[in-house]
């Protein structure tokens, strides 16, 4: 309640544009909306982090694969004909 507003009388609140709103948030649902904004924010990114990591390794992977074949097929080409 603004200061000076005598008791009793109601009090209207206006947007910028003198339309009736909503009243304002009261200090716990300030904090609410903090602590969840807060949470998601947090959510978001480790997901980030989560999946480049993932994409990171799934590169790793991938090229480590290709070495390894091709250092059998040197090693195949090198010791003979290929073995099953």
């Amino acid at each position: 309640m603004p200061s000076g507003a005598p008791a009793g009388h109601t009090v209207v609140w206006t947007d910028r544009n003198n339309e009736i709103a909503a009243d304002p948030l009261t200090a716990e649902q300030t904090r609410l909306h903090a602590i969840s904004g807060g949470v998601m924010a947090a959510s978001g990114a480790s997901g980030v982090v989560s999946a480049t990591a993932w994409a990171v390794r799934q590169g790793l992977e991938r090229h480590r694969t290709a070495r390894w074949a091709s250092e059998r097929e040197q090693m195949n080409t090198q010791k003979g004909p290929k073995a099953g």
